[in-house]
This record gives C-alpha cells, structure tokens and sequence, in this order.
C-alpha cells in the first residue's frame, strides 16, 4: 500500500505521463479517447460531456488524445453515451 500511495502521488511508474495523461500533449487537442477494460469499447469524451474531469486517459491501454471528434472516429472511437446532444467546440 505504501509502494502504491508513493508511486500514485509522485507520478512514478503505471501513474506516470508515459502510462497515464491528465493534460494533453498538444493544448488543443482536448477529446479524450477511452477504452472499456470490461468490453474493449472505445469512446471518446470532450469538455461538456458529464464522465469528462473523471476521465484519465491510459496510454498504456491504448487511450489517447485527440483534436477533433473525426479524428477519434477514424481511430475506431465512438461518442460516448453521456455526450450525446452535445458537440465538441474548440
């Protein structure tokens, strides 16, 4: 437990920016791909979507930024449910 609280509050190992992405590579690429460990289903999130700030994109699990919903589209991504209604505005 002590290993995992360190490595998780110092950004060390699976918690660091290799495995793990708060902020994005490039600032205005803002939709965050994410897959399902239950399904494998991607979706994508944006700013305006409710599951958004709890969302944490995974690099290690194949997640990924993107700029523009297209973008996460063609990469084999889909809206997600909580998005639905809405559209993505830089």
């Amino acid at each position: 437990k002590k290993a995992y609280d360190y490595a998780f509050e110092n950004k060390k190992g699976i918690f660091s920016s290799l495995c793990r992405s708060e902020e994005p590579d490039n600032p205005k690429c803002i939709i965050k791909g994410n897959i399902s460990r239950a399904d494998g289903t991607k979706t994508y999130h944006f700013p305006g979507c409710s599951e958004y700030s709890a969302t944490i994109v995974e690099k290690d699990l194949g997640e990924r930024w993107f700029c523009t919903e297209n973008e996460a589209r063609q990469a084999g991504f889909r809206k997600a449910q909580n998005c639905y209604g809405k559209k993505f505005v830089l």
